[in-house]
């Protein structure tokens, strides 16, 4: 392999392990960065690829434990709304958020351990 096929080799890997574009810039003795960006940007694509991917499971994890926590409130939130009914100007019920804002945080945290555990990664 010729030496430049040896640099351009170094220059793929550095973006793959993370290294910042202006350090790899600086190593390769570019002008600019822009330089950098136009010949290796595309090695980042896939970096952003796998944060879009990790920012959508979170907004998924985030929905199913909300869409958890809700379950079993149905009737405490039933019972209050007919409690007002029934006594239009008497005292109102309150809906507890306690128990929904403990189960939320629960199933929540248990899927973000479980993502961790599946994909080290994450």
């Amino acid at each position: 392999m010729a030496p430049h096929g040896l640099r351009h080799s170094a220059a793929s890997l550095m973006p793959a392990q993370e290294t910042p574009l202006h350090v790899v810039s600086h190593v390769l003795g570019h002008a600019s960065i822009a330089i950098t960006k136009d010949v290796y940007g595309h090695l980042m694509e896939g970096d952003k690829r796998a944060a879009t991917a990790r920012g959508l499971t979170i907004y998924a994890a985030t929905m199913i434990a909300l869409f958890t926590a809700t379950i079993g409130q149905g009737e405490e939130i039933r019972e209050a709304a007919a409690h007002a009914l029934q006594n239009p100007d008497g005292e109102t019920r309150q809906v507890r958020p306690g128990p929904f804002a403990v189960k939320f945080l629960l199933v929540l945290g248990a899927e973000i351990l479980l993502l961790s555990l599946v994909f080290p990664d994450f």
